[in-house]
């Protein structure tokens, strides 16, 4: 099971990431902002879970999804650490940030195929929307 987060803020800029925070974000008003820029980020959260068998169950951890990175308009993060501050500060955690936005290759970038991914597992028969009124015991 992992949890799964689109935000699409109405500026048109899109983030995805994969086992991101379920917070609720709506930055403040900037001083000298315009009053008909409208700044608040819609968030939609999803919760991943693959079906398994009685002695699958058994085993710990045997159906996980869970990657750790984030796509956005211009680069792909790919980490190791959980998305949890004090995995930030308090571990040794690696991560590797790509920025291909001029590259003139043929080839996909890996903010692509990254994204690819996630919209296959956001779009998935195996995601279900998360809201506040979610029951997680029937979902798991």
């Amino acid at each position: 099971m992992s949890k799964q987060t689109k935000i699409q803020a109405r500026n048109g800029a899109n983030a995805s990431a994969a086992s991101a925070s379920q917070a609720e974000y709506s930055p403040p008003q900037a001083s000298g902002t315009p009053p008909d820029m409208d700044t608040t980020a819609l968030i939609h959260k999803r919760l991943f879970v693959v079906p398994s068998s009685s002695k699958q169950k058994e085993i710990p951890f045997a159906r996980v999804n869970h990657n750790k990175y984030m796509v956005t308009d211009k680069i792909a993060y790919i980490g190791t650490s959980n998305w949890s501050g004090d995995y930030f500060v308090s571990t040794a955690g690696s991560a590797l940030v790509v920025n291909q936005t001029a590259s003139q290759s043929v080839e996909p970038t890996v903010q692509s195929q990254l994204q690819a991914v996630f919209e296959r597992d956001w779009n998935s028969d195996y995601s279900t929307p998360l809201t506040q009124h979610s029951n997680l015991k029937n979902l798991c």
